[in-house]
């Protein structure tokens, strides 16, 4: 998993609030199974709700994302 599509994802997060993964992949033009493994496997994403079948994501907390609003050293 990249760092790369982890950060993008968090700026789109950020930006756009809770998104499902392949709208997600398609906003940020990634293979939409990269965003989704990235979206399973890294703690700072939560599942906010469900739509049908696509699943929606946001971030878990402010105080664990990395970066400049964020404080944690290790976001994974």
């Amino acid at each position: 998993m990249s760092e790369g599509l982890t950060g993008d994802i968090i700026r789109h997060l950020r930006e756009n609030g809770d998104a499902a993964g392949s709208d997600i992949g398609d906003a940020l033009k990634a293979d939409r199974r990269l965003v989704g493994r990235s979206l399973s496997n890294t703690r700072l994403f939560v599942k906010t709700r469900k739509e049908g079948r696509k699943q929606f994501y946001g971030l878990r907390s402010d105080r664990e994302l990395p970066g400049p609003a964020g404080r944690s050293s290790s976001p994974l």
